[in-house]
């Protein structure tokens, strides 16, 4: 079948040609291929299922791929450069968001439950990152994987835009949800008043741009900070990305910038925050951290302090953990005991494959809460020039919205 993929292991040495984390293949290293990769069969769905305990007695289905996406750095992750996803022919498949349509189901033998889908049937997933991607006419999915695809014209989204919900909605969704501890949009009780606040750092990125909808849906108070927030307005997405309130991220101890979110607030000198969820890393994050820690009267007495802490808030973050920061060990441990101080909790997380999360991300889309974002659809057959883009190769890295490959135009 047509696929993109790394290169396979060498027949002569039988090593992988790129190794976790000491040398990783760079998007040039992809290959585009009509028929290096075979079509995955029933024997390498039982295989997926031997080779992981959390897929014991379940149903896999062949996908028939629409679109996947590319994501920045997946080439470089550990578990793509596992020495098991190389082959003699080839290596392993990018894109780890799939829409598609069932093809083949694959029972278990031993299930007593029936198959969730059927043949014919729209689907979306995140794959796992462990097994092929879905830069490839066919893949694999698990049944825990899947959730059924509306069509597009019932959400508002193009096809292409449905695609890039799994990996990005998904993180959003454990990181608001599972891990900051904040109500599920249909649990979440109407109104404005005292709304729960959740500051998002790399608010205008593909995954900010679903994190700053799916708060909103959750009748959460959004504040999204930016190199420049009026990249955030757009008006073919009806506003659904516009946080309530956004900022820069030199604003976020700049008293003046946050005048309008006063009435939000009982405390007039302050707006508690009870939640971060950091999609950037690095100095973004070292900075929010160090201003919205700051000891509140300390805070008060300079020209920041509008933004603050809440006793208990939950810091989300998928770029990086905190020991990762760009700071001296001795300013981490400051950082430490500052939230050990105020009760607030640091959790770095990568996310899962979740098919009963990823159908609720899909009941958004259905309300018109929830749009994709696309940065530009290549075909497959350009899957390297399109990782490329992903990457930022030639140009600086662009967070606009997400990279997507056509697979199949005839659906």
């Amino acid at each position: 079948m047509k696929a993109l993929h790394l290169p396979g292991r060498s027949p002569v040495s039988q090593l992988p040609p790129f190794t976790f984390p000491s040398s990783p293949p760079p998007p040039s290293a992809l290959s585009f291929s009509a028929n290096d990769v075979s079509v995955p069969s029933r024997s390498s769905a039982e295989k997926a299922i031997v080779e992981s305990t959390s897929l014991a007695e379940t149903h896999v289905y062949q996908v028939r791929v629409i679109f996947t996406t590319l994501t920045r750095g997946e080439l470089t992750w550990e578990e793509t450069l596992l020495p098991c996803r190389f082959e003699e022919g080839h290596g392993p498949v990018p894109g780890h968001d799939v829409l598609g349509i069932v093809s083949t189901v694959h029972t278990h033998k031993e299930s007593k439950i029936p198959p969730k889908f059927r043949v014919g049937d729209r689907v979306a997933a995140l794959l796992a990152f462990d097994r092929d991607g879905a830069a490839a006419q066919y893949t694999l999915a698990v049944e825990s994987e899947l959730a059924a695809a509306p069509p597009a014209a019932l959400t508002g989204n193009s096809d292409a835009e449905l695609a890039t919900l799994p990996l990005s909605g998904l993180s959003v969704w454990q990181a608001l949800f599972q891990h900051a501890n904040f109500q599920e949009p249909s649990n979440a009780i109407s109104g404005t008043a005292q709304r729960p606040v959740l500051l998002i750092l790399g608010c205008t990125g593909a995954v900010g741009r679903l994190a700053v909808q799916i708060a909103k849906a959750a009748n959460l108070l959004v504040v999204g900070a930016s190199r420049s927030p009026s990249s955030m307005k757009n008006e073919d997405a009806e506003m659904l990305w516009e946080p309530d309130v956004a900022i820069t991220y030199s604003q976020i101890g700049d008293a003046t910038a946050l005048e309008n979110l006063s009435h939000h607030s009982r405390d007039e000198r302050a707006l508690e925050v009870n939640g971060i969820f950091d999609t950037t890393g690095g100095p973004n994050l070292l900075v929010a951290l160090q201003v919205l820690l700051q000891d509140r009267e300390e805070a008060n007495s300079q020209s920041g302090g509008r933004l603050a802490l809440a006793s208990g808030a939950k810091i989300v973050s998928i770029a990086h953990p905190l020991s990762a920061l760009p700071c001296s060990p001795e300013t981490i441990s400051s950082l430490e005991s500052a939230m050990h101080g105020k009760g607030v909790e640091f959790k770095f997380f990568v996310v899962e494959p979740d098919g009963a999360q990823l159908s609720k991300i899909m009941e958004l889309a259905i309300q018109k809460k929830l749009r994709g974002s696309v940065r530009q659809v290549y075909a497959l057959e350009d899957g390297r020039r399109a990782m490329e883009d992903a990457e930022g190769v030639g140009t600086r890295a662009r967070r606009d919205g997400k990279v997507v490959l056509q697979i199949d135009s005839d659906i």
